[in-house]
């Protein structure tokens, strides 16, 4: 279920899902007519409708969070079967780009500050091992793995 405050009282927006369901875990509005929100789809809002985007692993993975720095600057993330998956939109298409360190686990939270983009996640060293926070830092071109005291062992 999607809805929309007006100012007033909440409505409810038709979704895009044609099933009806499909959760939806984090949304980011830039403005008005420039909405996204994550989940079992990756949805747009134009200000009139809500449109599912395609991106380039949704068949096999889950989205979690979104980060957005502009309009052609939108960040989403999650894991692809048991890899951390990070996808960018350019305004155009979907990229995904590849984790710097650990990439078995999932991305939590991602965010957008001025120049950088972090993502933090967990990863775990063995199918049995425990799970460690792991912290990634995009600089424009590419992840560099940033230590935390909680980040476990090196693989």
């Amino acid at each position: 279920m999607i809805e929309h405050w007006d100012g007033s009282a909440w409505q409810v927006v038709p979704s895009p899902d044609p099933r009806g369901g499909g959760q939806l875990d984090s949304v980011r509005a830039l403005s008005a007519d420039d909405v996204w929100a994550v989940g079992a789809h990756v949805i747009h809002w134009d200000g009139v409708s809500w449109t599912v985007l395609p991106s380039p692993n949704i068949s096999n993975s889950s989205i979690h969070t979104l980060a957005s720095a502009g309009p052609a600057d939108v960040w989403i993330a999650g894991a692809a079967t048991r890899d951390w998956l990070i996808e960018h939109w350019d305004g155009k298409r979907w990229s995904t780009t590849a984790a710097a360190a650990h990439s078995t686990g999932v991305v939590n939270a991602v965010t957008a500050l001025h120049d950088s983009i972090w993502a933090v996640g967990t990863h775990r060293a063995s199918s049995c091992g425990p799970d460690w926070a792991l912290i990634e830092r995009w600089d424009g071109k590419s992840w560099s793995y940033v230590h935390s005291p909680h980040d476990g062992p090196e693989s």
